[in-house]
């Protein structure tokens, strides 16, 4: 009997761990982008906003996430201005190159903090996703 409270409480601290800790450690990355008024900062965030946005904050979302599955959290890992339009054009109003700004690479976690895939966000908007299991 005692084992098996031994081995419960064990389970529970691996679970508390494997879930909570490394969402707290990962963050968003966006203090990685200087002051939260610096161009590339406002980049990353809206990258950030706009990629997890498809899919969720992560998996623990019960109901409210359509992911990958075991995801815990999202993390920009690099954000890069988009390059002018041909012809010098304006972007469309509404299009993600005048919101966003950039094209950035986000990186996603699952349990212990293991990367679980990373996130393309082009110039245009598009997100492209791939998984590294």
């Amino acid at each position: 009997m005692r084992g098996c409270l031994a081995v419960l409480v064990l389970l529970s601290v691996l679970v508390f761990l494997g879930l909570v800790v490394p969402v707290r450690l990962i963050g968003t990355g966006l203090d990685d982008f200087g002051d939260p008024g610096d161009r590339e900062r406002r980049m990353a965030a809206k990258a950030l906003f706009h990629g997890p946005e498809l899919y969720g904050s992560g998996f623990l979302e019960i109901g409210d996430y359509n992911g990958p599955p075991l995801v815990l959290g999202w993390h920009v890992e690099s954000v890069e201005e988009c390059p002018p339009l041909p012809g010098r054009e304006e972007p469309e109003a509404d299009s993600y190159r005048a919101y966003g700004g950039g094209s950035a690479s986000i990186r996603s976690y699952t349990l212990f903090g293991i990367p679980r895939g990373e996130m393309e966000v082009t110039c245009g908007g598009r997100r492209k996703w791939e998984s590294y299991f």
